[in-house]
């Protein structure tokens, strides 16, 4: 695998969001109110969960068609399914806070949440594209600035300014606001209504990858709101910051996907055999960096979480951040056996295997959480991604061979 300067912008790219988490890790255990980093945390679950369910299918499918259509159909198509699916984003938004949580937030706060919940998705599709285009420098440019925005913004003005959770959703909403702008709109540019761009094809791929955003985020978050509901959010605020600091391992996850998918996209169906060679050596070297990262973690792991969790580590933390990492290897694994299904147009089973990972995650979650805390929730997030592995692979090692 011949590596070049495009290779060193994936890297900065992909530790942007890693290094901003540990940063605000960092910040928040030495600084922030516990209760309130809980509150911010659970309604910015409900927001992503919102955006990433609504949102997610059209974002998945660009990654897909990019390279089958021209740029003029791209973007009249996208701009079309974008326009919709945001409009739908920002009505469910605001009708689930206004109904649930009227006593939490006022409705200008209600207002920006809810922008929120259109611009996160949007941006990233804008940024998504640089990176189906190969545009790696202006890709990690906007990686950085959109970790910025969403991660260290929001935690140092609560900091500096005001400790509230008002104050970390305007600074948030402000900070992608700025990035919207800073952009020139992205795909705003290209938002239509125009029902003649409407494509079938694009709409049937994009159902059956929201549906498997719902299982997925019902195994992302749904275990936070169940430590809120079950526990406290102090509690969840120590779980999130657990699962901020597993989240280095998607390092791999993002290299991977930011520079070698768009490549395996484009030449699977003409160089099959070398593409699947490339999937295959990848997954053995993340296989042994498993290993080589376990035996590091097990000799420094617990000095370097009491180091940088400070009054946020626990007696569950080092076993809860372990088993988060390995699944955010396991998830990876995933990521690697899906891309064939996704160009095979087989991505239904890849939906069918989410949805049994979520359903066993939601029962362990469900009978053991207030039992027995959120190490629950870091095995039953391990079980549901290995059992995805192991389906995904089976199901896509039908189709690997197949040829258009």
């Amino acid at each position: 695998m011949k590596l070049d300067k495009n290779f060193f912008y994936s890297i900065i790219a992909t530790i942007s969001l890693p290094v901003s988490n540990i940063v605000a890790v960092l910040l928040v255990s030495r600084y922030l109110d516990k209760a309130i980093f809980g509150e911010y945390s659970l309604s910015m679950t409900i927001i992503q969960g919102i955006a990433f369910v609504l949102s997610s299918g059209v974002q998945e499918s660009s990654r897909r068609y990019v390279n089958t259509l021209n740029n003029k159909e791209f973007n009249r198509k996208y701009g079309f399914l974008l326009s919709v699916s945001l409009t739908i984003t920002f009505i469910v938004s605001v009708l689930i806070f206004s109904i649930f949580y009227n006593d939490l937030y006022d409705y200008i706060t209600i207002l920006q949440i809810s922008m929120i919940a259109i611009l996160l998705p949007l941006i990233r599709f804008s940024i998504n594209l640089d990176n189906y285009y190969e545009k790696y420098l202006r890709f990690a440019t906007n990686k950085v600035l959109f970790s910025l925005a969403t991660i260290i913004v929001p935690v140092s003005v609560a900091i500096i300014i005001n400790e509230s959770t008002y104050t970390m959703i305007l600074s948030l909403t402000l900070g992608l606001v700025f990035m919207f702008v800073g952009n020139k709109g992205g795909v705003a540019k290209y938002f239509n209504f125009n029902k003649n761009y409407f494509d079938k094809d694009i709409f049937k791929y994009a159902v059956i990858i929201t549906f498997s955003s719902i299982a997925s985020w019902l195994i992302s978050f749904s275990d936070r709101i169940l430590i809120s509901k079950y526990l406290s959010t102090s509690e969840l605020a120590i779980y999130i910051v657990n699962v901020q600091l597993s989240g280095t391992v998607s390092l791999l996850s993002m290299v991977i996907s930011i520079y070698y998918f768009p490549t395996i996209y484009r030449k699977f169906e003409l160089e099959t055999k070398a593409q699947l060679k490339k999937i295959r050596n990848i997954k053995l070297v993340i296989f042994f960096l498993t290993i080589i990262g376990s035996l590091i973690y097990f000799i420094f792991g617990k000095a370097i979480l009491q180091l940088v969790l400070s009054d946020y580590y626990n007696v569950q933390s080092f076993d809860v951040v372990y088993i988060l990492l390995l699944s955010n290897v396991a998830l990876i694994y995933v990521n690697l056996s899906s891309v064939i299904l996704s160009i095979k147009n087989k991505m239904i089973f890849n939906t069918l295997a989410f949805f049994i990972g979520a359903a066993v995650n939601l029962v362990i979650n469900i009978l053991y959480i207030e039992q027995y805390g959120v190490i629950v929730a870091a095995i039953s997030t391990l079980v549901a991604y290995v059992i995805i592995s192991m389906l995904v692979s089976c199901f896509s090692s039908k189709y690997k061979h197949v040829t258009s």
